[in-house]
């Protein structure tokens, strides 16, 4: 991936999502929401998941301490990734039927789930400290297992 191309990543999830506010730098975490987004291109995960997987990845990183003492990136690398299986499970709660869909439902379960994924993820990489990982992103399975496909 040459800079330019980073540049326009960077530039395009900035002024989307208002990330300057969160992070202080806007590349890594532009670069992992764009693996995020490539990864829900190319699976079929649940539709509530891949609704909330790029604020789930926002929510994690903002709060990781792994994520603020190593360099979470993608550059678009080709690296067969590891696979982690968190023992956080996707299910959201089911949206009434006799109601309009609700917004407050879904980010408040979504707060829930980050919480405890992003001590998941501390956890994993609580041994690592100013190292380069690959991020290729979260990922749910049939069952609601979460998971992080990551390179070292």
């Amino acid at each position: 991936m040459n800079f330019t191309r980073i540049e326009e990543i960077t530039r395009q999830w900035g002024e989307w999502l208002n990330l300057e506010k969160a992070f202080d730098d806007l590349t890594p975490i532009s670069l992992c929401l764009d693996a995020q987004r490539r990864l829900n291109e190319m699976t079929d995960f649940p539709v509530t998941f891949k609704r909330c997987n790029i604020p789930l990845v926002i929510r994690v990183f903002r709060e990781s301490k792994a994520y603020k003492k190593n360099y979470f990136v993608n550059f678009e690398e080709g690296e067969k990734p590891e696979i982690y299986l968190f023992n956080t499970k996707w299910s959201p709660p089911k949206q009434p039927e006799d109601r309009q869909f609700s917004l407050d439902i879904e980010a408040n379960y979504l707060a829930e789930c980050a919480s405890a994924v992003t001590k998941e993820f501390d956890a994993l990489f609580s041994d690592m400290s100013n190292e380069s990982i690959t991020f290729h992103g979260f990922g749910c399975l049939k069952d609601g297992t979460l998971t992080l496909a990551f390179s070292r």
